[in-house]
């Protein structure tokens, strides 16, 4: 059960990690749009 659990997190902590890499390039996008408009 223990092996499991800890699968379990670390599968978690993974897709932390990527949807805070997303959100990281979506802020660099959202960034470069509004330089580009001033």
């Amino acid at each position: 059960m223990k092996i499991t659990i800890r699968a379990i997190k670390e599968r978690i902590m993974i897709k932390k990690i990527k949807n805070i890499r997303h959100l990281e390039q979506d802020i660099i996008q959202y960034v470069n749009i509004i330089i580009n408009l001033k």
